[in-house]
């Protein structure tokens, strides 16, 4: 069983956020949507953005031109605001659609990349698996030795030994809120 994007969706949104503009986020670094990281300016450049302010009728195409203005603005203003202080910077934005399709491909990604490295990920408990998603939508998948939940080593023990209450012991974030952290140990023990 794939992870049903709807039910990611209604879990990850509330702590990350749909922002259809470019913010900076807690580490300063450019991002969209649904926390979708822009690396790069060409990260940005890619995507479908529109000028903001025009009716849904008839939007207009945002230039590469205008999309890297925005991009370098946020950069340039680095972190420590809200989401919504860094709209006075940009002029681009993200239709719902868009930013519901970046979801989804982000989504399909990381769970090819969970089915990987864990083999037998598509057959785990639902709760299991969005505990799962919902930590690398966190923290990455990142690789072995390194950052993100490859570099982790009870969790990702917890994950292969499909070790649920383990992986509920295993899989505070530091840098999530509470609450986050909580909802992911609960999947975790409801598996």
């Amino acid at each position: 069983m794939m992870i049903d994007h709807q039910r990611a969706y209604d879990l990850i949104v509330p702590f990350e956020g749909s922002i259809p503009w470019i913010y900076a986020d807690t580490k300063g670094l450019p991002t969209v949507g649904v926390g979708n990281l822009l690396a790069t300016v060409d990260d940005a450049v890619r995507l479908p953005f529109i000028i903001s302010g025009r009716p849904a009728s008839s939007p207009v195409a945002a230039s590469a031109d205008d999309i890297a203005r925005d991009w370098r603005s946020v950069r340039n203003a680095g972190a420590g605001h809200a989401a919504h202080w860094y709209r006075q910077l940009t002029r681009c934005e993200l239709t719902a659609e868009a930013i519901r399709s970046l979801f989804d491909a982000r989504v399909g990604g990381f769970c090819g990349q969970l089915a990987h490295y864990f083999p037998g990920f598509e057959t785990w408990p639902e709760t299991a698996q969005l505990a799962t998603l919902d930590w690398v939508f966190n923290c990455g998948v990142g690789k072995p030795g390194g950052a993100g939940l490859l570099g982790t080593v009870h969790l990702k023990a917890a994950l292969y030994a499909q070790d649920w209450k383990g992986a509920a012991a295993a899989c505070h974030r530091a840098e999530s809120s509470d609450t986050r952290n909580n909802q992911c140990r609960d999947l975790f023990l409801k598996a």
